[in-house]
């Protein structure tokens, strides 16, 4: 058994936080397309943990991902860190990524959030169970 995953936010911190560098998202691009070859080339499907934003603002990244097979995980919608936030800006940030996330792939693996919980907030523990927030091929579990 293979497993493997990548956390893919690298368009959104670039526009965000460096204005958007026309050669930078190039280059993004270049090198999700020679994971995505080295994977198949393999035979490896991967789980990629992808921001909310990037399906809004980069939809492209999602379905190129999508098209070669492999999974979307919710890695957050803005990247905020979550001792920034209260619960409801987590649910909040939750939700908005998952359904960006969910428009350009119809199913999403379960949100990546238990392992930083379980460090930060003594609340942040119950949250994906409370809001309905772990998916499975699409289906809450």
């Amino acid at each position: 058994m293979n497993i493997i995953s990548f956390d893919i936010e690298e368009w959104y911190i670039e526009k965000r936080y460096y204005g958007g560098r026309n050669n930078q998202y190039q280059l993004y691009n270049t090198y999700l397309k020679q994971i995505l070859q080295e994977l198949e080339l393999r035979n490896i499907k991967a789980t990629f943990f992808c921001l909310g934003k990037i399906a809004t603002d980069f939809p492209h990244v999602i379905k190129e991902i999508v098209n070669y097979g492999h999974e979307i995980g919710c890695h957050s919608d803005k990247h905020i860190w979550l001792t920034q936030m209260s619960r409801t800006e987590l649910v909040k940030d939750c939700k908005d990524a998952i359904n960006a996330l969910s428009c350009h792939t119809g199913n999403i693996t379960p949100i990546d959030l238990a392992a930083e919980i379980n460090k930060i907030n003594k609340w942040d523990k119950s949250i994906p169970v409370e809001e309905n927030m772990y998916y499975w091929k699409g289906e809450p579990i």
